[in-house]
């Protein structure tokens, strides 16, 4: 993964460097590192690919949860 596509990535994902940082447990100042002086680690696009995943199922659930209280009640 490119430090673009990175960028492109926490953009689309509505997190910045630092959320992603606190995130994943490790020190910003290495993620603003990536791209310069360290590359973008080769986990990170999975990481990214499932936490996005685990959004969108989390969105699901929570649409799931307001369509069985309305047809309960």
């Amino acid at each position: 993964m490119e430090l673009e596509e990175f960028k492109t990535s926490l953009k689309k994902l509505n997190i910045s460097a630092k959320d992603f940082s606190d995130l994943v447990n490790i020190p910003y100042s290495t993620v603003a590192k990536y791209g310069s002086q360290n590359p973008v680690p080769a986990w990170v696009q999975p990481f990214l690919n499932l936490y996005s995943r685990s959004k969108d199922m989390e969105e699901a659930r929570k649409i799931i949860i307001e369509v069985a209280e309305k047809i309960k009640n």
